[in-house]
Order: C-alpha cells, then structure tokens, then sequence
C-alpha cells in the first residue's frame, strides 16, 4: 500500500473492520453488509464500541491519577519516581 492513502470504511463507525487503499474502497463498499444489517445489530455494535472507549478512558485518568500521586519525578538519566508520603526510602 505504499504510496496510497489508506482509508476506512464509510461504515467504520458502524463496525467495519475493514480498511484498505482509497482506490479500492468504493469496491469494498459495493460488498460491505454493514448499512444492510438491522438495527439492532448496529446498536449492540456501538454499545460495545462506547463501552471499549469508557474501558480505556477509566484506565487512562487511574494512569494519570497514580502519576499525579508522586510528590516529585526527577530525571537525570534514571526516572526517580517518590509517592508523598513517602521518606525517600
């Protein structure tokens, strides 16, 4: 694909997986079954979609809180990470 525009899927968002060159892509669309399938489909689809990025994003900020717990972080060619509270032991 080198030297192509890589493109999704104008059903990405609805689920499909698909992804290819620019070129290719209104081919793909002509066989895609995503704007045929029911709604309900749809609708499990993006659930499960918000619940994967909620998944994410909580893991994110307990990422950013438990950085946010260090008293100081140094770096001087090693990264010294100290929690407050902590005597520096």
């Amino acid at each position: 694909m080198f030297g192509c525009r890589v493109v999704f899927c104008k059903c990405h968002s609805l689920g499909c997986p698909w992804r290819g060159p620019c070129k290719e892509r209104e081919e793909h669309q002509n066989i895609c079954d995503f704007p045929r399938r029911i709604g309900a489909d749809l609708l499990d689809i993006v659930r499960m979609k918000q619940e994967q990025e909620k998944s994410d994003d909580t893991r994110l900020l307990n990422t950013l809180f438990d950085l946010l717990s260090y008293e100081k972080i140094v770096f001087n060619g090693n990264l010294v990470l100290v929690r407050v509270g902590d005597s520096g032991k």
